[in-house]
């Protein structure tokens, strides 16, 4: 049933999901949940798709899954391809500071 619903398609790629998004061997990623990294799959997000079968395939090169990995991470966090984890580290965590409330000595 459920299958019939998401498609086979979307089936192969769950547990990546589940496995990128956090599970007994692998961190949660922080403020990322498993809905909004299913909601990418759903919407056949292109890079998520290279992941996925990159993810289920497993005969590529460890190089090739850290660059999609950390496209995808980027993609997670609303950044532009271009960008770095550095730079949008830096972007998200200034960010933070210019709007925060509250100043902790």
């Amino acid at each position: 049933m459920l299958k019939e619903i998401l498609g086979a398609d979307v089936c192969t790629k769950l547990m990546f999901v589940h496995a990128y998004s956090g599970c007994a061997s692998t961190s949660r990623i922080f403020g990322i949940g498993k809905k909004a990294v299913f909601h990418k799959l759903l919407k056949s997000d292109p890079l998520m798709k290279a992941c996925a079968s990159t993810f289920i395939l497993g005969n590529n090169s460890s190089d090739d899954i850290s660059d999609l990995g950390k496209g995808l991470m980027i993609s997670l966090f609303g950044g532009k391809p271009d960008d770095t984890l550095s730079s949008l580290r830096h972007v998200t965590f200034s960010n933070n500071v210019a709007t925060a409330s509250v100043c902790h000595p």
